[in-house]
């Protein structure tokens, strides 16, 4: 039995697109916001390549379960790569956050969703893989709208791909701590990988410094500076809440690490 959704939720076929091709399909209808996320989890894999990026296991209301990636790449023709990361690459370059910050390079933003509800055509196409942490919500249940909302802006606050900022490892990690932040969620870390987060052949990368001013400042603005139709009215109220800040939710201007 097929779910009356259509293939940008629970698909017959395995599902990639470009991140703004799925959003609009999910913002178009009113099927996001009866489809919820039960958890996300944030992977990492163990090739050369060292990607990472984030599995969001949802569910509608009929009982229809399905599983999505969500990642960043340097393009379209080069995926699951943190690719600009040089091989040279050590612990000073990364700590005086010396990069290409001005990079004009597009971030290539895409969305993938299994075909059977399972992960494995998801994992398999990225090479070996271990989760570094899982996202669950107790208290607030996000739905696939309010998701596609929070991919949007974090797109269209930073659309291009920069080596040690902007890269994989920033949007993933942002996506997970911002729904962390506005819907109440419980990070559960893997206590064997946790540590390999963010980091390119042993070295930590730069992930917040260079823009979580932006990401916070676009989710403080006044409501009445988004589009209305794009904005759930649960999320109004929280997004003049949320501070993001090197990674880490911050409570006041006077906790932020400048």
């Amino acid at each position: 039995m097929v779910s009356s959704n259509g293939h940008h939720l629970f698909p017959d076929e395995y599902y990639s697109a470009p991140f703004n091709v799925w959003t609009t399909s999910i913002q178009s209808t009113s099927e996001g916001s009866r489809c919820y996320l039960d958890r996300v989890e944030h992977w990492k894999c163990k090739t050369d390549m060292e990607h990472e990026y984030l599995l969001v296991y949802i569910h509608d209301q009929s009982g229809y379960t399905g599983v999505m990636a969500m990642d960043r790449n340097a393009s379209e023709d080069e995926q699951f790569s943190s690719l600009t990361l040089s091989p040279s690459l050590d612990g000073s370059l990364a700590a005086n956050g010396h990069s290409n910050s001005k990079s004009t390079t597009p971030a290539f933003d895409r969305v993938e969703i299994s075909h059977d509800g399972s992960i494995d055509c998801i994992v398999e196409r990225r090479g070996m893989s271990v989760l570094l942490t899982t996202l669950i919500f107790p208290k607030v249940t996000p739905t696939i709208h309010q998701l596609s909302v929070l991919l949007q802006i974090v797109h269209e606050e930073c659309p291009h791909y920069a080596p040690l900022q902007h890269q994989c490892y920033w949007f993933a990690r942002s996506i997970f701590v911002t729904l962390a932040e506005l819907f109440d969620g419980t990070e559960n870390p893997d206590s064997e990988n946790i540590a390999l987060m963010s980091t390119f052949r042993g070295t930590h990368v730069s992930l917040f410094e260079a823009s979580s001013a932006a990401i916070q400042n676009m989710l403080l603005l006044p409501v009445f500076e988004f589009p209305i139709l794009l904005i759930p009215a649960s999320l109004m109220a929280l997004y003049t809440t949320v501070k993001l800040c090197h990674g880490h939710v911050v409570s006041s201007e006077n906790t932020r690490r400048e």
